[in-house]
């Protein structure tokens, strides 16, 4: 796991995912990017922006739910994917 991330983040069989909340899907959406983009530069030890080109091929961004006006959505790194 990472010491420098805040935000809600999980290892699982699946892959990393970071999540993200808000009223907003877009700015849900950002959070989730943002974090799996900061984890992925401490991970692999690139650049943010060498981090956010890895994720534009690879990252999957879904909703994870929608409740009482709140968009959930987590940003997944398939397993192995970059192994």
């Amino acid at each position: 796991m990472s010491a420098r991330l805040r935000c809600v983040h999980a290892e699982t069989p699946a892959g990393l995912l970071t999540f993200g909340f808000s009223a907003d899907l877009n700015e849900a959406m950002g959070d989730a990017l943002e974090a799996m983009v900061t984890w992925m530069a401490e991970l692999y030890g690139t650049s943010r922006a060498e981090a956010l080109a890895l994720a534009s091929t690879c990252v999957d961004l879904r909703v994870t739910q929608v409740v009482n006006i709140t968009w959930g959505v987590h940003a997944l790194l398939p397993a192995g994917l970059l192994t």
